[in-house]
């Protein structure tokens, strides 16, 4: 299981508690990432075109996922109430740009 806040900087399949899984995977040359519950419905999946020859990290702080490429930028994901997610740039908000992760800001600094 990978611990909250921890940066996750490779492909593969990650736990990110008992009932959420990440996967991210390089697909012609492009991250792609989704978060799936343990029923296999997908919650998130990445919408940026984001290279795998460009340095990235992606952070799961135990409600938001963050990512980051030096490439595009950064988004973050946030659960909605209804249980959905939606993406948004985190430096365009000035209450999100105060809560990134540590792993992130050391990813960019």
């Amino acid at each position: 299981m990978v611990a909250s806040g921890k940066a996750i900087t490779e492909f593969g399949e990650y736990a990110l508690n008992d009932r959420l899984q990440l996967k991210v995977e390089n697909v012609s040359g492009i991250v792609k990432y989704h978060l799936v519950n343990n029923s296999g419905e997908t919650l998130i999946l990445s919408k940026v075109r984001a290279s795998v020859y460009q340095r990235w990290v992606i952070v799961w702080d135990g409600d938001r996922l963050w990512f980051s490429s030096s490439d595009i930028g950064g988004v973050v994901w946030i659960k909605e109430k209804d249980g959905s997610y939606s993406s948004t740039e985190y430096y365009k908000n000035s209450v999100l740009q105060k809560e990134i992760p540590q792993a992130i800001k050391e990813f960019e600094g």
